[in-house]
């Protein structure tokens, strides 16, 4: 199983980093059910905004998530986004909890 996360960029002001943030016991929780952290994709919704900076993300999720799992900054302008929603609309994923 692959698991998919949206984050925003360094615009919109998240708590995710660190013990007391939002990112890491999500992903702690996710592991602890037998994801492995090469199985999780961590998606930075920048919406129209320029791709995030290796330091912003440092900045927003922290060193540890920044090094030990993977970060996708969206792009809008990219088709490819756009042709795997539509799709996804079409056979939508039932998650298990």
């Amino acid at each position: 199983m692959t698991v998919a996360i949206a984050v925003s960029d360094i615009t919109r002001p998240v708590p995710y980093r660190g013990e007391n943030g939002i990112l890491s016991p999500l992903l702690r929780r996710l592991e602890s059910t037998g994801i492995k952290k090469e199985k999780i994709k961590i998606i930075v919704a920048t919406g129209m905004h320029r791709a995030s900076t290796d330091e912003e993300k440092v900045e927003m999720y922290g060193k540890e998530v920044v090094e030990q799992y993977t970060l996708l900054d969206h792009d809008a302008r990219i088709m490819i986004f756009w042709r795997a929603l539509e799709k996804q609309k079409r056979n939508p994923c039932l998650c298990q909890s």
